[in-house]
């Protein structure tokens, strides 16, 4: 059961599930699967955002590309989501999925950022879970996910009000370049002001090396995933609602 339950912990990450009889498997965001001894129907039940678009079939709205229109009445149309999957959809499911997919699209579009975020980062599923964690907590910012590569020179072409209130990059991988990108930051009179967060893994020995090139602050983040999100709320809430930060 624990393991039932730490899977669906999170639907951010899920892409969809399929039923297979009594058990079914969980797709995720990225590209893994889970097979649990759980039906469908009782995973619909904990999962109520999720939309029904076929008997076997259980997707998450957010993850949806495109629609394929029914060509005829009688002819069941598709559903392709982010990572280009195709998925049948019902006949009789696909007045709801449409209705709820364009639900979804106008919500997201009618509310005008007011502040960004940027994260630097390879990790996806730590993407996902800051993703959720600034929607659920700060609707109206907008988060950003960048590897790194051109982030400093697409940062130099955006004007003050444009530029995050926050970068947050991620030290437990490409440690090396990411501390250059920090540097360049730092050394940039247009963007030195920006407030930098560095997080690192649990003994990890650069904390002395992000604050001697002046992050602003040094955070130890941990792998699980329950835990990094307990982690990196608190990060937020304090640059996004406690600390006075620059005027941009």
């Amino acid at each position: 059961m624990g393991l039932i339950i730490n899977a669906l912990r999170h639907p951010v990450l899920i892409s969809y599930l399929s039923g297979a009889n009594n058990y079914s498997f969980v797709h995720f965001r990225t590209g893994e699967q889970l097979l649990v001894s759980k039906s469908l129907r009782f995973l619909e039940k904990q999962l109520p955002d999720f939309i029904r678009i076929h008997k076997t079939l259980l997707i998450n709205p957010v993850c949806v590309k495109k629609l394929q229109n029914q060509p005829h009445s009688k002819t069941s149309g598709a559903v392709i989501l982010e990572d280009d999957t195709v998925l049948s959809v019902s006949r009789r499911q696909w007045p709801i999925l449409v209705e709820t997919v364009e639900t979804e699209y106008n919500q997201m579009h009618s509310l005008a950022p007011d502040r960004s975020v940027a994260f630097i980062t390879a990790d996806l599923t730590k993407g996902l879970l800051l993703r959720q964690v600034i929607n659920d907590n700060w609707p109206l910012t907008l988060l950003h996910v960048a590897e790194n590569g051109a982030f400093l020179s697409q940062l130099l072409v955006l004007a003050e009000a444009d530029r995050p209130a926050l970068v947050l990059i991620d030290l437990r991988q490409a440690t090396p370049g990411r501390l250059a990108l920090l540097r360049e930051l730092k050394a940039t009179p247009r963007l030195r002001r920006l407030p930098v967060v560095l997080l690192i893994a649990p003994g990890t020995g650069v904390t002395k090396s992000g604050y001697s090139l002046h992050a602003n602050s040094v955070v130890v983040i941990p792998e699980d995933n329950n835990e990094f999100v307990d982690v990196i709320e608190q990060v937020c809430r304090y640059w996004l609602t406690m600390a006075s930060l620059p005027t941009i």
